[in-house]
């Protein structure tokens, strides 16, 4: 019986100078596999493997580039080939041809004018070669050495040779009392006929920022951080850092700090190259958790005080199939939901009508008293009326966590003013902008 050509399908990949084939042995008579072979063919000439391979019913081999070359000397890398599979089984032979467009790795080489950033946005671009019929389809550009953004992975679906860093991706280059000296990169560049190339490259960063006072205080769920110069304000949790929100006069009343996040005034340079000042403050557990949202163009905020209780879960959804063959179950599909419940006794009086259409599935931003933030859905408002004055009553809240910065459900809205202008039509050069800092 025929054996099968498992790969390579459907585009025949040389890399290092060498083209890997595998088979599977498909019996008819229930008999072993006495002997395989595995090559190529050309118009004018075949090639067998240089090594192969059995394990169990697979079996593999690997055929030179030089061998082929050797053999049919007018053969190159681009041209096609016919791969062949053989197996023998009770004395007979079965062979499986596949006819197979042929290619290399793309060559990648990185332009000069991108290793070194003195300001941003910054373009880092590379030179692209492929072969013939093949281009390039999508980048992954990693990052890393930034103790205040962790790594960072940029990838898009782009045939366009080139990346543009705005600097918030990597907190402007920013690092703890100063700035980074280099960037530690990969990119990796995948072409459409499935192969991919990667570099390794380093980003020297150009360019220092003066030092500026930094002072901060922490009250009613909020931090107030003032500084000697304008800053950008960065949230470090457990991924790393994240832009949370900014100001252009040195003065930012934050609403949204939590227990569980550093924070760090990041001021910006000529060419909006960084540093980073952390906020010194010690932000501990708050007396109640909170939601923050937007209602009517309002920014609003629900306390849940005294002794709130809180719970998560996590459901997840999966979808089974089964193959011919095989014993178990393979996961095809699988969702996973979590979800926060928050309850309070009593919170100060408000109209409990109008709560419920704020509410009503609105996205919002929920930080609990013991330190944690998320964006979430409020799925539902319950409450019962308290007897005394005082208190408007128990409240408690289902909601579920989706993707999506926190931060910028509030601090990206246009209730929020105090943003600075970069870049704009009719405002360079203006006090609203930093030194030095424009597009060619």
């Amino acid at each position: 019986m025929q054996p099968t050509l498992l790969a390579p399908v459907p585009v025949a990949v040389f890399r290092a100078g060498a083209l890997v084939i595998e088979a599977r042995y498909n019996s008819g008579t229930g008999a072993p596999m006495e002997a395989c072979t595995v090559g190529v063919r050309t118009t004018s000439a075949s090639c067998a493997a240089s090594s192969a391979e059995v394990d169990g019913e697979g079996f593999s081999g690997t055929v030179r580039l030089a061998d082929i070359q050797q053999l049919d000397p007018g053969w190159e890398v681009g041209g096609r080939l016919t791969l062949v599979a053989s197996t023998c089984e009770a004395g007979e032979w079965s062979e499986a041809r596949y006819d197979a467009a042929t290619c290399g790795p793309p060559e990648v080489s990185l332009v000069e004018e991108s290793g070194v950033i003195t300001g941003f946005p910054h373009i880092i671009a590379w030179d692209y070669g492929d072969y013939p019929g093949w281009w390039q389809c999508r980048y992954e550009l990693s990052i890393r050495g930034s103790r205040l953004m962790g790594d960072v992975t940029l990838a898009g679906y782009s045939s366009e040779p080139m990346i543009e860093l705005t600097g918030e991706e990597i907190g402007f280059a920013a690092d703890f009392g100063g700035t980074l000296e280099r960037l530690q990169c990969t990119l990796r560049v995948e072409s459409t006929s499935g192969a991919s190339a990667t570099l390794d490259f380093d980003v020297a960063i150009d360019g220092s920022v003066e030092a500026p006072e930094v002072s901060a205080s922490v009250g009613d769920g909020r931090l107030l951080v003032e500084s000697s110069a304008p800053f950008e304000l960065f949230a470090i949790g457990k991924g790393g850092g994240e832009r949370a929100a900014w100001t252009k006069t040195g003065s930012l009343m934050f609403d949204l700090p939590d227990a569980a996040s550093r924070y760090c005034a990041v001021t910006l340079g000529s060419g909006r190259i960084g540093r980073a000042d952390e906020v010194p403050v010690q932000i501990g557990r708050f007396p109640c958790s909170y939601l923050d949202y937007i209602a009517g163009g309002e920014r609003k905020r629900l306390e849940l005080r005294y002794n709130p209780e809180e719970s998560a879960s996590m459901a997840g959804d999966s979808e089974m199939v089964r193959y011919a063959g095989r014993a178990n179950p393979v996961r095809a599909f699988v969702a996973t939901d979590v979800s926060i419940s928050a309850s309070a006794v009593a919170m100060e009086p408000l109209d409990l009508g109008e709560l419920q259409d704020d509410l009503r599935g609105i996205e919002a931003v929920y930080r609990s008293g013991k330190g944690g933030i998320w964006r979430v859905v409020v799925d539902s408002v319950r409450w019962a009326r308290a007897r005394g004055k005082a208190l408007a009553g128990e409240v408690e809240l289902s909601m579920t966590v989706v993707d999506g910065s926190p931060y910028g459900l509030l601090y990206d809205s246009p209730v929020y003013v105090d943003r600075m202008l970069y870049p704009g039509p009719d405002v360079y050069p203006g006090p609203d902008l930093y030194p030095g800092v424009q597009r060619g």
